[in-house]
């Protein structure tokens, strides 16, 4: 316990995702017409890539939540400044580490991204330049841990004309209801738009009798 994450690599990210969603295009019990893929935070790593080297029209768009532009910017911010891919390179072996909370082996991790092209801006920037689905960006105004001019650049590489940048009154973390209520209902919204091509108006939940 507490070491689940020590074997987490980027690259079997990008395949989850690729995996569930040709799951989801190929099943007869789903036959989904549409996948819009959500991604939080970090995730955004692997779903920029997973939709960069999407050659079967998988995926109908994407939305990014507090996304992180790039691998380097994302660990250094969350270190304390320490920028374990110029150290990799350096060959210095940084082993297992714990991030906000999460033991992983950095060593293993920045190797799978340079073998994957995963760590630095410049591909993000490759990579964004090959996503043709729209994309939805939403970034926290008062987000200390993401970079957004990183995100600005990232984004203006490739076809910019199906893509929106959002800025939302919000840090890295949705503090209270109210924030996630109203962030949620945003992407149910922009959901709607990319997938199904028309405007959706989330409604509230009702609460029910619990017998």
């Amino acid at each position: 316990p507490g070491r689940e994450y020590l074997h987490f690599v980027f690259s079997q990210g990008v395949e989850d995702i690729e995996e569930v969603a040709r799951f989801l295009r190929e099943s007869t019990e789903f036959g989904v017409s549409s996948v819009v893929l959500v991604s939080f935070s970090a995730a955004a790593i692997e779903a920029r890539k997973a939709l960069a080297r999407d050659r079967d029209g998988l995926f109908s768009g994407w939305i990014s939540v507090v996304g992180s532009p790039d691998v380097q910017s994302m660990t250094r911010a969350i270190s304390g400044g320490v920028d374990f891919a110029v150290g990799y390179e350096r060959r210095i072996q940084f082993g297992v580490q714990e991030l906000l909370g999460v033991v992983v082996d950095i060593d293993r991790i920045v190797n799978d991204g340079e073998e994957n092209d995963l760590l630095f801006i410049d591909q993000s920037r490759n990579d964004m330049a090959a996503i043709k689905v729209p994309i939805t960006w939403y970034h926290g105004r008062f987000d200390a841990w993401v970079d957004f001019a990183r995100v600005c650049d990232i984004l203006s590489h490739g076809d910019t004309s199906n893509r929106r940048l959002i800025v939302i009154s919000t840090g890295h973390q949705l503090k209270n209801s109210q924030q996630a209520d109203e962030v949620f209902q945003c992407i149910a919204s922009e959901i709607g738009r990319i997938g199904l091509g028309k405007r959706v108006s989330p409604g509230k939940a009702r609460s029910q009798e619990i017998r």
